[in-house]
């Protein structure tokens, strides 16, 4: 399930990245029933678990998702960049002004910051450093303390990163959470920071009213 992309439909962009020469199988050739259908609507259900999706700022089409359970909400948010810094790059190129530009910037932020309100578990795109954002900016990635700040505006009680740097090794990633963790600890807020593993599991744990 998923959104049209950039340029061609979601079966397309599927079945072509597994072309020759990117990949020696093709889609068709996977054993197994593959259905595709592609996505209209921003909110849906999968079964008894209620999506709701959100288009990430990212050069062509990315989407970000949240999923409410009986247990919790979990928030997937991969390649998205801060608004902030890249509108007033383009703030010129763009043809308006740099008060325009934060105004635009600052409302976006939000729309990102209500979709994660309150949720559980967030997982989202923390690619670099802010000193290596610096340098790419409009690449379509966030920083550990844009993304940091998100979370604490969003009331989000745990933070996964991930989309790690392929130049970063797990003392590099070590750091990153460190910093991480520093930032939430002057907030002052409640707000629990990991790093993704592949193969970590994470259990929600069901919330009992309490009369």
């Amino acid at each position: 399930m998923g959104y049209e992309g950039a340029r061609a439909g979601l079966a397309k962009i599927l079945a072509s990245q597994m072309e020759t020469p990117f990949f020696p199988v093709s889609l068709r050739q996977l054993p197994s029933h593959l259905a595709i259908e592609e996505l209209r609507d921003m909110e849906f259900q999968v079964g008894t678990v209620e999506v709701r999706s959100k288009f990430a700022n990212h050069p062509g089409i990315c989407v970000g998702y949240r999923l409410a359970t009986s247990s919790g909400s979990i928030a997937y948010f991969p390649d998205n960049e801060p608004y902030e810094e890249l509108k007033l790059l383009l703030a010129s190129r763009d043809g308006i002004s740099e008060d325009e530009a934060r105004d635009f910037a600052a409302a976006e932020r939000r729309k990102v910051v209500e979709f994660l309100r309150d949720c559980d578990l967030a997982i989202m795109d923390t690619q670099y450093t802010e000193e290596e954002y610096a340098k790419h900016v409009g690449w379509g990635h966030s920083s550990v303390d844009s993304v940091v700040s998100l979370a604490l505006d969003a009331n989000v009680a745990k933070l996964l990163l991930f989309h790690h740097d392929p130049n970063h090794d797990d003392q590099m990633i070590d750091k990153m959470v460190e910093h991480a963790r520093a930032l939430v600890a002057k907030s002052g807020k409640p707000l629990e920071v990991d790093a993704a593993r592949e193969g970590a599991e994470i259990l929600l744990e069901a919330k009992i009213a309490v009369s």
